[in-house]
């Protein structure tokens, strides 16, 4: 995955917020990124494992500066799912209990940046960089007592903030397969004499 320094929405930042000092505006946009990632689980990516053996704990999540935020399903070959209570056991957002032996396993994940990471995904940036810059503004102009405190330029944005993560959910859910294979109930057959 493509990422780039945080750094680089900084002057979108700046078009809605002057007064924080560059680190705290790159740490917003660390925090923006990791709420916005969570909650539109707009990075998807998927994780091979060769073989896993029952009561092994797995990693979903094993790249550099991201971390999984939700497990969206595990397949085996060919696609064929297997199903969470029986085959595995999600224990955290980036840990899965193995219940039984399992081999070429694929496990597809929504993903967001670590907390203190100072590369993001460059889909954030290219694609978000506004929603992103709202959610900072929205963070800052929050805190109380400063000098750019203003509860309702920040609730102005946090509204902005909140519609762009939709966006980026509705295009995700839009554009991806089903995360869940449907269960068909078949009709019962009664015997009435």
């Amino acid at each position: 995955m493509q990422m780039v320094p945080r750094e680089q929405f900084l002057p979108t930042v700046r078009m809605h917020i002057t007064g924080p000092l560059e680190i705290m505006l790159e740490e917003a946009v660390t925090e923006a990124a990791i709420t916005f990632c969570r909650e539109s689980e707009l990075i998807t990516l998927d994780r091979f494992i060769r073989s896993a053996a029952a009561g092994s704990l797995e990693t979903v999540c094993d790249t550099d500066s991201l971390t999984s935020c939700n497990v969206l399903h595990l397949t085996g070959e060919g696609g064929a799912p297997f199903v969470s209570g029986r085959d595995y056991f999600a224990i955290s957002t980036n840990e899965i209990s193995v219940l039984t032996d399992l081999d070429n396993v694929r496990v597809w994940f929504a993903a967001a940046p670590l907390k203190g990471s100072k590369t993001l995904p460059a889909q954030l940036y290219t694609d978000h960089a506004e929603a992103i810059a709202h959610g900072v503004a929205a963070l800052l102009y929050a805190q109380p007592d400063r000098p750019w405190s203003d509860p309702k330029r920040a609730g102005y944005h946090r509204a902005e903030f909140v519609e762009g993560w939709r966006r980026a959910g509705r295009f995700r859910k839009q554009h991806s397969a089903p995360t869940q294979v449907e269960f068909h109930n078949p009709p019962r057959k009664h015997s009435f004499f």
